[in-house]
């Protein structure tokens, strides 16, 4: 999960403005720096909410109602310049507000279950878990297809599958098209919001690249929601490559005492 929330840095300072108009070489230029973190990077709703499932998680306390807790929290104006006026989207401030009860089809069901396989000794009992994760705020089809899915390539290769046998089973199981050329691909690239454009895009990544690094560039390099896609990467990617232990302490820097203290206690295998 610490890949999540690295990957949600490094996409923060570039999401507003792929959203505002699409740039291909401004989103190359920054996957090619040496560092991909920076003094300017921040964390969003990506890292909010994965930290709020693994607190759950971890905690066993209700998704519905902690997941109410940390969005109610940042549910006031930012006051950033040359951001979003929120950190979450209306539709998700008002589920929190009344009964959160949303159908979103949104790719913000995808980033934030990582803690879940990460932790779990059986797939059944991690798929029921993530479903449970999922619903509160996105009980569309397309959205649960998707969270199961990145959480099944997550279980997997936390027990040692080979990436192409993962590829066999994640084709056979979920049918997603994602034959692309990246070049055709970075020039015809849109702003993805939904979980049926952005899981393309994630299974892409991941199937042509080999190593965290690597995932990390590629999917920076496309633009596009960039703090999620790279949430989402970053979550398999670090499961399939692992992640380095001094970027994990750069990453803690970026984060609230409290947020540090979540992802760092251990969570007992269910």
């Amino acid at each position: 999960m610490y890949g999540a929330v690295y990957g949600d840095l490094i996409g923060s300072l570039y999401e507003y403005r792929e959203f505002l108009s699409r740039d291909v070489k401004r989103m190359i230029k920054a996957s090619e720096e040496s560092e991909l973190l920076s003094d300017e990077c921040f964390i969003s709703d990506d890292t909010i909410l994965t930290v709020a499932v693994r607190d759950a998680f971890i905690n066993r306390k209700p998704y519905d109602e902690t997941l109410r807790k940390y969005i109610l929290e940042h549910s006031e104006p930012l006051n950033r310049e040359g951001y979003f006026e929120y950190m979450f989207s209306p539709n998700i401030i008002k589920c929190a507000r009344e009964n959160m009860c949303g159908n979103s089809m949104g790719n913000g069901a995808i980033m934030r279950i990582s803690s879940i396989p990460e932790a779990s000794k059986t797939m059944v009992f991690m798929l029921n878990e993530v479903m449970n994760a999922t619903r509160p705020t996105h009980n569309s089809p397309s959205a649960i297809k998707a969270a199961l899915c990145v959480s099944i390539i997550i279980y997997l290769a936390k027990e040692g599958i080979p990436k192409d046998r993962i590829k066999q089973m994640i084709d056979a199981r979920y049918k997603y098209d994602y034959n692309f050329n990246l070049d055709t691909l970075r020039e015809n690239m849109k702003f993805n919001k939904t979980c049926d454009d952005t899981m393309p895009l994630v299974l892409y990544v991941i199937f042509n690249t080999n190593s965290f690094d690597e995932a990390m560039r590629m999917m920076l390099s496309l633009g596009g929601d960039t703090d999620t896609n790279c949430a989402i990467v970053g979550s398999i990617a670090e499961a399939l490559y692992g992640m380095d232990d001094s970027l994990k302490s750069k990453v803690d820097l970026y984060l609230p005492d409290s947020y540090q203290k979540v992802l760092k206690t251990s969570a007992k295998l269910m």
